[in-house]
């Protein structure tokens, strides 16, 4: 295994652990903390990291397979289907 993809596959798995401790702690918020505004600035704190996590890990997962959308793409090439342009 090349040294990049198991430094892409530590990263991308430590993100989705993040998220799924994200879930983890919008439960525990939720079953533990009395204070409405508590629970509700625990509970976005905790989507956040579960869709910040969750995205990053995906994204890492992608770009270390070689399956993620390059950022060089040539835009030109997306009118090309016969409409005569837009």
């Amino acid at each position: 295994m090349r040294l990049r993809s198991l430094f892409g596959a530590v990263v991308s798995y430590a993100l989705l652990l993040l998220a799924v401790a994200g879930i983890g702690g919008a439960l525990w918020f939720s079953a533990r903390i009395a204070l409405a505004g508590a629970r509700v600035s625990g509970l976005l704190f905790s989507v956040g990291l579960v869709v910040l996590g969750g995205f990053l890990g995906w994204a890492v997962r992608m770009a270390v397979g070689g399956n993620l959308l390059p950022a060089d793409v040539d835009p030109t090439t997306v009118f090309r289907g016969g409409q005569g342009g837009l």
